[in-house]
């Protein structure tokens, strides 16, 4: 015994002694430990739990080359189903391209030979001819270490430097890693690509190991407040995850060769500063450290030129334009020229459908909402032309409908409320095929979204235990399990859009308010998560204002930074962020807004927020360009000829929807859930998913069956930051007020009384402020004096004032219908097709569709007559598409009609029988 503890003193002492010639100066903030190595090396942990370290490497990479290495963008060479652009450069070989960054140039690695303390900065030391100096320096506070280099060239040409010296893992042992933009969970890339400033949302990368998460950020003083571009050469750093031996590693390089910096000749002395961060927890809740502690995210918008609800109603006016808005009334759909000439899209019909009833607009019902619901029907894709060579993005000119996903049958059935209906027949002829609807986007009839929606439109609890079952798979597969491929996407798809990427984090929240399980709200906040992975965070906004372009015919303005800052917004696509660096579509903010509530997390609140507040005055153009500027957020964008367009016109009423969808998600937020309407889920295709409303009343505060109400300028409100709804029911008029100032503000109500006849008297008026009832007030003479707290909410309800509905009164007239027919008739050159479409009293259509295409018939002769009329009428069409939509509101509930239809060979004709169609009738 005695021997043996006197040898163990001894080992001891040799530890102890080992580590003192090891460990030569030690620094703490209140976050980390730093322990110097007398070789350089450094180990860093968190003060909280010395265990929890790394080991770093004064180690750095300079690659040099005397030619300009000419980078660009462009879609990547790969075989796993996935379409995304990589930064590419010229090899020094010259005849070829490389997007490995470590194959660019020759590579010279460079190693700190020892390290010195200079106050609080450890400073490394280097060869003397290597015109490299770097050190490090914990800041006090909580704040991560910053590394800071300077390099000297001593030779012409582009130079970049890497610090290469983060530990190498393989990714076997580790948990998560991440490199913008695609490279999350597991999936590893398949080379050393590099990721510059324009396809870093935070210029970052980490990787999880062992319950900490470590990498490496760009310092934000080192990101100028401009727009990143690698064709204008002016990126200045890029970050990669995978090492020159194919492990994990984040690594960051700057300058970038190619870029202005890295050019010698005109930068005789290179620096760069960025933090290194080993973060107490996992990734996703590391990269939200890195927005918000590092770069400053917050909720940080208002109100600029308009209140959302005047931006609606401009987004609507030029929505109804035909001129202005690419409508094609013929065609049933809006030009598609900026993508794919000669052809019309569209993305829902129930996004006018419930623009027209929240606004109680007759004209965009029949003049938009039934012309797309007949364009959802019949056309067999989104995108459609009636030119057989026209094919870009898999265009359809087959009239083989319908071409909507099966849960959006159902949410239009909710709509036009009646069944069984084509929607129902449709729905179930349709739920056990795959379809491409949407590029090259396969979308399975029974994937568990559409089995709830299956189940939202029947009730059958059948659909939704199938829905769970999938759901749970779908949960454990895809939420529970790290991905270390794309294999979850279809492998054959042209996968790009974020929504792609990310798990179906909207369709769980969507789950969770359907059936309130918790598992779904859960999977929903982890899918979330990841999303907002794509979500830019840089550069982070300074305090003062800039100079931004303005447009033509405009002075250059000075604005508030924060104004024009991309900052919540996203951009398109994987192989489009280059040209649509921030597009503003942005349907997953009404989302967020919710998963907020639900979750309690006011994060992704602020991110909701930055997406919609104060972005634009009318349609925007689709994404930023180039620079800053502020023509976009102009009331008069669309209809000012001078200012630059660049617009997919099928998205004004996805956009508008979309919108509603915010301001009604926000008010149920800030209501705390009492004020609330219900919705039908709109899928749509791509990143457009979002809730439509209107169709049914809901819930303000104590009060049942209200309904939603808001006809253009209904309310004029004395301050830009306040956004409203309003409805009606029990012989009341509701309002809800949302502040989007921090500022408490005092505003005047006024009723607009052209729309309210009866306004101008004195009415009693219940209120609430942050939810809580209020002293009863007056409303006198159609104005009401309210207060409204900073981000708060102030609602009120004016008993006795009743509204004159006008549309609604005829929609909800036809409550609830039992009955809508159609016909199926086939012939030898395809079926034809007919449907009543009811959407209320005085709201009745036939449509018919022919299957036929131009190389099988010259046209078709359409024969009616109504059932209290023996004359027969006829309308022929000798263009393709061959379709009919006749109105059936002339006081009977009965349609007869046969079709004629000459074949292109010879002058032969096909007579159909003759059929009868009834309008839907009330129960």
């Amino acid at each position: 015994m005695f021997i043996n503890n006197f040898y163990m003193k001894r080992f001891n002492c040799f530890l102890l002694c080992l580590f003192l010639s090891l460990s030569c100066f030690c620094q703490e903030n209140n976050s980390y430990k730093i322990s110097l190595k007398k070789d350089g090396s450094v180990i860093i942990s968190r003060r909280s739990d010395q265990n929890k370290s790394i080991r770093i490497i004064p180690k750095f990479l300079l690659l040099k080359r005397s030619d300009d290495p000419a980078p660009f963008y462009r879609n990547a060479d790969k075989k796993d189903g996935t379409n995304y652009s990589l930064a590419y450069w010229k090899t020094i070989k010259r005849d070829t391209i490389t997007p490995n960054y470590f194959e660019t140039a020759l590579p010279v690695y460079i190693t700190a030979l020892s390290a010195s303390l200079k106050g609080n900065k450890i400073e490394w030391v280097f060869k003397d001819n290597s015109g490299f100096s770097a050190h490090m320096v914990l800041p006090t506070g909580d704040d991560d270490p910053v590394i800071s280099y300077t390099y000297v060239p001593k030779e012409k040409g582009f130079h970049s430097i890497g610090f290469v010296g983060m530990p190498e893992v393989p990714v076997e042992e580790i948990s998560a890693l991440w490199q913008p933009w695609i490279w999350q969970e597991k999936r590893f890339p398949p080379a050393a690509y590099l990721s510059p400033n324009d396809m870093s949302p935070l210029p970052a990368t980490l990787v999880e190991k062992g319950g900490v998460t470590y990498g490496l950020v760009a310092d934000p003083k080192e990101i100028p407040y401009r727009f990143p571009s690698l064709q204008q050469k002016n990126l200045k750093s890029g970050v990669a995850v995978r090492s020159e031996k194919g492990l994990t590693r984040p690594t960051i390089f700057a300058p970038v060769l190619g870029m202005k910096s890295s050019f010698a000749e005109d930068n005789p002395s290179m620096s760069f500063s960025f933090r290194l961060m080993l973060f107490d927890g996992a990734l996703p809740q590391a990269h939200r450290y890195i927005a918000e502690r590092i770069y400053g995210f917050k909720d940080y918008r208002k109100n600029v030129f308009t209140n959302l609800n005047q931006t609606i109603e401009n987004i609507t006016d030029y929505g109804m334009n035909d001129g202005l808005s690419g409508w094609n009334a013929e065609l049933r759909g809006y030009d598609y020229t900026a993508d794919v000439a000669r052809t019309v899209k569209i993305v829902s019909a129930l996004h006018p459908l419930s623009v027209a009833l929240i606004t109680d607009n007759e004209s965009i019902y029949r003049l938009r909402g039934l012309p797309m619901t007949e364009f959802n029907l019949s056309r067999e894709r989104f995108l459609f032309t009636i030119h057989k060579d026209v094919n870009g993005q898999q265009a359809s000119s087959k009239m083989s409908g319908p071409g909507v996903e099966v849960a959006e049958l159902g949410a239009l059935q909710s709509f036009y409320r009646y069944k069984p209906s084509i929607f129902s027949a449709f729905a179930d002829s349709t739920q056990h095929l795959t379809r491409r609807l949407n590029l090259l986007k396969m979308s399975p009839g029974d994937s568990w979204p559409n089995l709830l929606g299956l189940f939202k439109m029947t009730g059958d609890s059948q659909y939704l235990r199938e829905c769970i079952i999938k759901a749970d798979q779908y949960v454990s597969h895809r939420i529970d399990t790290p991905q270390r491929d794309f294999s979850d996407n279809d492998p054959v798809l042209e996968t790009h859009f974020w929504t792609d990427y990310a798990p179906l984090w909207i369709e769980l929240l969507d789950l969770y308010e359907t059936t309130k399980n918790k598992r779904y709200l859960n999977a929903s906040v982890e899918g979330a998560k990841r999303y907002t992975q794509y979500i830019w965070f840089q550069p982070k906004i300074p305090l003062d204002s800039i100079a931004v372009k303005a447009g033509p015919g405009y002075e250059m303005s000075s604005v508030p930074a924060w104004w024009v800052s991309e900052i919540g917004l996203t951009p398109e696509a994987a192989n489009t962020f280059h040209a649509n660096h921030a597009i503003f579509i942005a349907p997953f903010a009404a989302h967020f807004l919710r998963l907020a509530y639900y979750a309690n997390d006011p994060y992704f609140r602020a991110i909701g927020r930055s997406a919609i507040i104060g972005r634009y005055s009318n349609f925007p153009n689709y994404a930023m360009f180039n620079t800053y500027r502020i023509d976009h957020s102009r009331p008069d964008f669309p209809i000012n000829a001078a200012l630059p367009h660049f617009f997919y016109y099928n998205h004004i009423w996805p956009l508008a929807a979309s919108l509603y969808d915010y301001l009604i998600s926000d008010v149920f937020v800030q209501s705390n859930a009492q004020i609330t309407f219900p919705n039908e889920f709109v899928p749509g295709y791509a990143y457009m998913k979002s809730k439509v409303y209107g169709h049914k009343p809901g819930r303000f505060y104590t009060d049942d069956a209200v309904y939603l109400w808001m006809p253009k300028q209904l309310l004029h409100i004395n301050s830009t930051q306040v956004n409203y709804i309003t409805g009606y029911g029990n012989n009341n008029f509701y309002g809800a007020l949302l502040n989007q100032s921090d500022d408490t503000i005092h505003v005047e109500v006024d009723i607009n009384p052209t729309l309210v006849l009866s306004v101008n008297k004195n009415y009693p008026v219940r209120l609430w402020m942050q939810n809580q009832l209020q002293p009863a007030t007056n409303l006198t003479n159609g104005k009401l004096a309210l207060t409204i707290y900073p981000k708060g909410i102030t609602a009120f309800s004016v008993a006795g004032l009743t509204v004159p509905p006008v549309f609604q009164k005829k929609y909800f007239a036809g409550d609830q219908n039992t009955k809508a027919d159609f016909k199926i008739i086939p012939t030898e050159v395809g079926n034809i097709t007919s449907t009543t479409l009811s959407f209320g009293k005085n709201l009745n259509s036939v449509y018919t569709w022919l299957e036929a295409s131009i190389d099988q018939i010259k046209g078709a002769t359409y024969y009616y007559r109504y059932a209290d009329s023996d004359k027969w009428e006829s309308i022929t069409d000798k263009s393709f598409p061959f379709e009919f939509s006749i109105p059936l509101d002339r006081g009977t509930n009965n349609l007869e009609f046969k079709l004629e239809i000459e074949k292109n060979e010879g002058s032969e004709i096909i007579k159909t029988g003759t059929y009868i169609l009834s309008k839907a009738t009330k129960n």
